[in-house]
Formats: C-alpha cells, structure tokens, sequence
C-alpha cells in the first residue's frame, strides 16, 4: 500500500510520538507501508520543526534524513495553463 501523510500528520508524529499519527510515523519505518513524498512535504516539515517548535538545526538534518530514508521520493508534475 501506497501513502502520502501531509505536513501536519508528519509534524503531529513527530511532537507527539505516542499519538495516533505517531502511531502512521512507526509503521512507515516498519514498511508495513511505502510512505511517498515529495520534496515540498519534505521541506515544510524542516521549515516548521524550525519556526515553530524551535528545534536545533541539527535534529532537523537528522530528522528530514530519516524521513527521506523511510519514504520514496515522488515526482510532482508541474502543470501550467
């Protein structure tokens, strides 16, 4: 099975580990799903672990690494009209 969990979903799992959304971060890294993201999911998270809940720069290397590690990098089309 295939996933894509938002900013918010990954954010909650992280503050909150004990969580129900905790609960989705644990199974991605068990692969009992293939978690997707993209590069924006992925650079949001860093952004607001920063500016909002004041972590240190060097967990969030440490944490936006291990999110990529654990999920598959989706490529979004760009589309214009």
């Amino acid at each position: 099975m295939k996933v894509v969990l938002d900013t918010n979903v990954l954010l909650s799992a992280f503050i909150k580990p004990g969580g129900r959304t905790g609960a989705l971060w644990v199974a991605a890294r068990e692969r009992r799903y293939q978690l997707l993201l993209s590069p924006a999911i992925i650079t949001e998270v860093a952004e607001k672990l920063r500016s909002k809940f004041g972590w240190e720069e060097a967990r969030v290397i440490r944490r936006t690494k291990l999110l990529a590690k654990t999920g598959k990098r989706m490529i979004v089309p760009r589309f214009t009209l």
